[in-house]
């Protein structure tokens, strides 16, 4: 019994020309992962590109701009106040005064809530409030 196992004790050497393979398709995962990280910095650095220049054409302050752009939550609250903003003064889509500056500014609000950037309560409170000052 001692030669059995003995037998099965036996080290087998490596040969150290031959490269061991330690993680079968180790090379392709390897650089799927470098893929997909590489990917998610550039969709990052696009992102605060895009959030960047919108908050330049909004007009807002640079600490705004750094919130947008650092944190989404505060960018889409200063994002939102400043839609808000914009539909009650007019200055989004003036069309020259008048009742056609309201119904601009109905439509520009309107707009907002259809897409999600307002909620039906802030739509319902901007949109007495333009009507009260109109």
């Amino acid at each position: 019994m001692s030669t059995l196992m003995q037998q099965d004790m036996i080290p087998v050497p490596l040969d150290p020309g031959v490269p061991v393979d330690l993680l079968p398709g180790g090379g392709a995962i390897v650089g799927l992962f470098a893929l997909v990280f590489i990917a998610a910095i550039a969709f990052g650095v696009w992102r605060m590109v895009v959030v960047n220049e919108a908050s330049k054409q909004l007009g807002l302050t640079d600490e705004q701009r750094f919130l947008a752009v650092t944190d989404e939550q505060a960018g889409a609250a200063i994002v939102t106040g400043a839609i808000i903003s914009d539909a009650v003064t007019g200055k989004a889509e003036s069309s020259g005064g008048g009742s056609g500056d309201l119904v601009a500014r109905l439509d520009a609000l309107q707009s907002a809530r259809e897409r999600g950037l307002i909620t039906d309560e802030e739509f319902a409170q901007t949109r007495q409030r333009m009507l009260d000052e109109a």
